[in-house]
């Protein structure tokens, strides 16, 4: 056997030992933790947002908090410059934009689009970004994750789960989605979950 034989030998055992075993989740292990996924209703999680639509790109930083039906969003440049921050307090949803000014309206998702041109399913997400379906379509991998949601305009892409810990003891929740939408493509990476209250 010729030198280059044995080194892609080599480094094809290496990868294989370095390969950790994906685990086994089954469809009644989804099943029972969803109760416990749908009581943390206060999270928050830091990642990056990729917006594709079909007049610009862009990569964004992205920290969300949810605390019940409120929640707070805050978009930023990779340096650190805010692009937006969008909070909820009750009735009351507030925008600030990326100059300081505040804008005052009860469709988030309209607000949103009208300054930034972008469409995002902010009512939706703290629920799909949780791994959760809502009232929408689903579908559970072979392995028993969620694979992917559907509802009338967005359909989502389960890409990447991890193990968290909560009060609820150890969840698996979504590190990685793709989100696709009218003229609207979302990816979606989770850095952090923090799930303390």
């Amino acid at each position: 056997m010729s030198i280059f034989r044995y080194v892609l030998l080599a480094l094809s055992l290496l990868l294989t030992a370095c390969q950790q075993p994906v685990p086994h989740y089954s469809a009644q292990q989804w099943e029972a933790q969803r109760p416990r996924v749908e009581a943390l209703t206060q999270w928050s999680l830091n990642g990056k947002l990729a917006i594709v639509t079909a007049k610009k790109k862009g990569s964004l930083r992205l920290f969300w908090q949810q605390n019940g039906d409120d929640y707070r969003l805050n978009l930023s440049t990779v340096l650190g410059t805010r692009v937006l921050e969008l909070s909820r307090q009750g009735n009351r949803i507030l925008l600030t934009d990326e100059d300081g000014k505040e804008h005052v309206s009860n469709d988030p998702a309209l607000l949103i689009y009208r300054l930034t041109g972008w469409l995002l399913p902010i009512d939706e997400l703290p629920t799909w970004i949780k791994g959760l379906p809502g009232a929408a379509q689903y579908g559970l991998s072979q392995d028993g994750q969620l694979a992917w949601v559907q509802d009338n305009q967005w359909q989502l892409t389960y890409q990447e789960f991890a193990s968290q810990t909560s009060g609820q003891g150890e969840l698996r929740l979504p590190t990685r989605l793709d989100l696709k939408g009218p003229d609207t493509r979302l990816k979606l990476m989770i850095n952090q979950w923090n799930l303390q209250p």
